[in-house]
């Protein structure tokens, strides 16, 4: 658990110290210009989770040094086809609200973002720690330091900052270079010889990974719309200070999803329930403080980030919603990411649904009533309720699994099994 946490602490400590640094350094309408842009690519990069790093992260877990260099080419190929459907996606978001003229740069980050992204999930499934931090220090400390390094002598574009996020990705993508140069002989139809079935687990977790992106942004793009790049400037700095929690909340997912893929086949229902209980124990033991200070002193945490003459230090009302939904999400996170390691799509999926659903109608009524804070409110809504649907789907486990080791009944979806022959090759007998 301590190399999965490490690395994540070093991704998301970096993102967090190149927000603040931007929020110090350039006005607020612009740092919503490059929060609008950044969010886009977040949503867009989770329909590449679902379609790529997803598959590579179930089947990676237990495959040969020769088969995951296969695995970590044909993602990385998959990566470059996927690139044709989204960066339109990405310049017609850009185009809706006047910033046509980054959309190139912001391009090229992103396909270089997911090949780095690639190299990382791949890493990380294979227990490869020092390797995952390697190539994360890349993308992420590197491109931290490079932007301070361009703004101490002159302030620095949004163009340039995208470009460096692309350098800095290219810099961590090194495994995907050195898994080609071991594979020159293997013919390119098999390197992706059982892509397309291995696809066929993450139709649900698609539609999954969409609505979780779909919602969690939804409130910055609504509040863009509605009232303009100030206001969903400060929903992302006020967001940055309550993503102190981000390290263990994707640490602790990227470590459940591997984890209990390799050990589906005898993990009984008590045993699902005793790992993940110790790894949200963990994870709150690391997270509770941080997020009850943020709760009891909001405009100090926000003096402390942002400096003491910070206009953010008097939303508190805001802050605090905010850290009660981050505090939601790392319960629904640990939730989901035991499903997922079941493969179990479809209950995914419906955590993400009704959030969805609640997100759009109810959340932009807020927005559109109440600007920011009804983004934070809505922000918290979605939260709980994903928190609620996660732990009734996962309960549902006890049904379908059996008790004794050896034998078990792997995906849900409501009451039923969802695992259809051949979907988990690993699953084969277990009914």
């Amino acid at each position: 658990m301590f190399g999965g946490l490490s690395d994540q602490i070093i991704v998301s400590l970096c993102n967090f110290a190149l927000n603040v640094y931007l929020v110090r350094r350039i006005s607020g309408s612009e740092y919503g210009v490059f929060s609008f842009l950044l969010s886009v690519m977040v949503f867009l990069n989770s329909m590449h989770q679902a379609f790529v790093t997803y598959p590579l992260s179930v089947y990676g877990a237990s495959a040969s040094s020769r088969e995951f260099d296969r695995l970590l080419i044909g993602a990385a190929s998959a990566t470059t086809v996927g690139a044709v459907v989204l960066v339109p996606l990405l310049v017609g978001a850009a185009a809706s609200v006047g910033l046509l003229s980054l959309a190139i740069s912001a391009s090229i980050a992103m396909v270089a973002w997911q090949l780095q992204e690639v190299c990382r999930r791949g890493f990380l499934a294979r227990s490869r720690f020092a390797a995952a931090i390697g190539s994360d220090s890349f993308r992420y400390a590197g491109v931290l330091a490079c932007v301070v390094g361009l703004s101490a002598a002159a302030p620095v574009s949004l163009s340039a900052i995208f470009g460096v996020i692309a350098v800095g990705s290219a810099a961590g993508s090194g495994a995907l270079v050195a898994a080609s140069l071991r594979n020159t002989s293997v013919a390119p139809r098999k390197i992706l010889d059982g892509f397309s079935e291995r696809l066929r687990i993450t139709g649900p977790v698609i539609g999954a990974n969409v609505l979780a992106a779909f919602s969690n942004q939804w409130f910055l793009w609504m509040l863009t719309w509605t009232h303009g790049f100030q206001s969903s400037g400060a929903l992302v700095a006020l967001a940055n200070i309550a993503a102190v929690s981000s390290p263990v909340i994707f640490g602790v997912e990227n470590i459940i999803v591997p984890e209990v893929s390799r050990e589906r086949k005898n993990l009984s229902f008590d045993a699902l329930m005793s790992l993940v209980a110790r790894r949200l124990a963990a994870g709150g033991l690391l997270i509770g403080p941080f997020l009850a200070a943020i709760v009891f002193w909001p405009g100090d945490a926000a003096r402390l980030v942002y400096g003491r003459a910070s206009d953010y230090a008097e939303l508190t009302s805001c802050l605090r919603l905010l850290a009660f939904a981050y505090g939601a999400f790392f319960c629904s996170t640990a939730l989901s990411a035991a499903l997922r390691g079941y493969c179990s799509g479809r209950a995914v999926l419906m955590i993400q649904l009704w959030p969805a659903v609640l997100g759009v109608t109810v959340g932009s009524m807020l927005i559109g009533t109440y600007g920011l804070e009804g983004a934070c409110t809505a922000t918290l809504l979605a939260a709980s309720l994903r928190v609620l649907i996660a732990l009734y789907l996962v309960i549902q486990l006890r049904e379908l699994t059996p008790r004794d080791a050896g034998t078990i009944v792997t995906c849900v979806s409501g009451s039923q099994s969802e695992l259809r022959d051949g979907q988990c090759d690993e699953f084969a007998g277990a009914r």
